[in-house]
Parts: C-alpha cells; structure tokens; sequence
C-alpha cells in the first residue's frame, strides 16, 4: 500500500483521501494533482465530515466491545473512562 502526500501552494501539507495498491496509481494522483496546482485551479481538499449516525454506530461498538471482553473491574472503569472522556469526544469534533 502506497499513501501519496505533497506541499499545496498555500505550504499545507496535504494527503490523498485514500491509500494507493500501486505506486504508478499513488504518482498518477500526484500528478494530476500537481497539474491542477500548476494549472491555478486546484482548491484544498475539504475536510470529510462524519455524520452523526456513524458516530453513534462507532461510540456504540466500542461499548460494546468494552462490555465483552473479560476485564477486571478497574481495568473496565479506566477504559471506560478513555473512551467516554477522551475518545468519543474526539469522535463528535
């Protein structure tokens, strides 16, 4: 797997929305993005946003998960609190 990254003109580093099974694939995108950049019509990629079903889908498997694995009863208040303090919340951003 190749992952494809270059400098846009306003100096942010940028990555390709997705990974590559080929290098020539990788370059290729690279190069149509260079193009487009050299061409003044390229515009930084928008952020994706994840829309508030599959983040209730996410935070809800990852209960889930934590309710059936065998954890001792500190173990499982500990990651429960990561998950409800630190990585659901990020999630929601």
């Amino acid at each position: 797997m190749y992952r494809a990254r270059y400098h846009g003109p306003d100096g942010c580093r940028y990555e390709a929305p997705h990974l590559f099974v080929a290098r020539i694939d990788a370059e290729h995108w690279l190069a149509e993005v260079h193009r487009d950049i050299a061409s003044d019509v390229w515009r930084p990629p928008q952020k994706e946003t994840v829309s508030g079903h599959e983040l209730e889908f996410l935070s809800g498997f990852a209960r889930h998960c934590l309710t059936e694995r065998d954890l001792t009863p500190r173990t499982r208040e500990q990651y429960t609190k990561l998950l409800e303090g630190r990585t659901c919340p990020v999630w929601a951003r």
